[in-house]
């Protein structure tokens, strides 16, 4: 089947692109962007994922205001229509790798926006990430990631928020390629030799886009550990070693990061994160420093879509809901003040579903893995960038003995 995409000449293989190199249901590709206002405590996330093997697209929209959280979900058969739009929602490309339109359109759960999506920097491509296990490609894919600036509307029940580019920060990514197993279209692990012995867990987690406003630096860096701090052996979706760059305005060319240290601080008995102090060593030696301070609760992405459980009939964005033509369910707002917090999910996980191991086993407590923070840089010359936001994704799994985290931490 012909897609719009094949009237261009930029095929990476000998099929059309609605047929993909794969038939592992693993396969996908899509973005997320983000738009965070540490200020006012606000953040807007939209997800879009096509998984041409099961012919569905996904997509959701979150909203974080007065520490509560608010999620619209939609899906619908992906090869009756390659445009990005599933039913309210839809992206607009208005100039490749510098400007997009997210709209989600009127609809009954209440949420509406209309907000436009600028880059503050250039793209920033990954490391490519390819993880076997036991001689079966588990990951192969690629991504990039990119920090911006918002502006434009939210509409929520009656509710109108400005977005501006002096306040709202954004950030997004786009990956494509063999991803992490989502269940319902996963196999039971339990039916499968053990994971070999040198497969170690990641206990930690620390991956951010950042940006400043008036043309800023902006930057995005990843770090993931295992208990002990080191980066060696870790084989899951998520375990790409430390990496990073950062410019300093739109048309810096920019300086790649090369090793790290950081000290954070939590919430005293939990995984939450309070403060991440970053000391980063970039490729020719100089040295920049950033700091991050909480600014409001961190949001479950549990109920996004991306995992089991997330819909309300225990499937994914990836499933089927009922409908070729739309599926479309939102959840009340869900308070999110008080963390730990009870599990998100939709629908109850089962012990080894988990697979983006986000502590999501059924009946654990919950603490947030997303959040935004007031940002600032110090460069090798010595200048100190203040107002800087971000989005931040930090998980501690645990045990991480440095800062006093143990299994039994919630």
């Amino acid at each position: 089947m012909l897609t719009p995409y094949d009237e261009f000449p930029v095929h990476q293989s000998s099929r059309p692109f609605s047929m993909v190199p794969s038939t592992d249901y693993g396969w996908d590709d899509g973005y997320y962007f983000g738009l965070m206002n540490p200020v006012d405590r606000q953040f807007l996330d939209v997800n879009f994922r096509v998984n041409p093997n099961t012919d569905m697209v996904g997509g959701a929209a979150l909203l974080v205001v007065d520490d509560h959280q608010f999620v619209v979900r939609t899906n619908r058969c992906w090869r009756r229509d390659f445009d990005l739009r599933i039913g309210p929602l839809r992206l607009e490309n208005l100039e490749p790798m510098r400007q997009w339109r997210l709209v989600l359109e009127e609809n009954d759960s209440g949420l509406a926006f209309d907000v436009l999506w600028q880059a503050a920097t250039p793209p920033i491509l990954e490391a490519h990430h390819y993880v076997e296990q036991r001689g079966r490609v588990t990951t192969d894919q690629s991504r990039y990631n990119q920090p911006g600036r918002g502006s434009g509307w939210i509409s929520f029940r009656g509710r109108t928020i400005d977005v501006t580019p002096e306040r709202w920060g954004a950030a997004r990514d786009h990956s494509w390629g063999l991803y992490v197993q989502r269940p319902p279209f996963a196999p039971d692990p339990s039916h499968l030799p053990p994971t070999p012995p040198r497969s170690r867990p990641r206990a930690l987690r620390f991956w951010t886009i950042f940006s400043f406003p008036d043309g800023g630096p902006g930057g995005f860096f990843q770090a993931n550990e295992l208990s002990d701090g080191s980066q060696a052996g870790m084989t899951d979706v998520f375990s790409s070693p430390f990496e990073g760059r950062i410019h300093l305005g739109p048309d810096d060319e920019g300086v790649d990061l090369a090793t790290y240290e950081h000290d954070m601080t939590f919430e005293p008995g939990t995984r939450l994160l309070r403060t991440a102090s970053f000391r980063l060593t970039d490729a020719a030696g100089a040295t920049w420093e950033v700091d991050f301070e909480r600014a409001m609760m961190p949001w479950s992405p549990r109920t996004l879509g991306y995992s089991v459980g997330s819909w309300r009939d225990g499937g994914n964005f990836h499933s089927f809901h009922g409908s070729e033509e739309l599926a479309i369910e939102w959840d009340e707002p869900v308070d999110i003040s008080v963390q730990p917090m009870p599990p998100l999910a939709n629908v109850p996980v089962a012990p080894g579903e988990d697979r983006f191991r986000m502590r999501a086993d059924a009946g654990k407590p919950e603490t947030g893995t997303v959040l935004t923070c007031h940002v600032v840089l110090r460069s090798p010359g010595g200048r100190r960038y203040d107002g800087g936001t971000c989005h931040v994704d930090c998980s501690v799994l645990g045990p991480y003995p440095r800062y006093g985290i143990t299994e039994a931490t919630p």
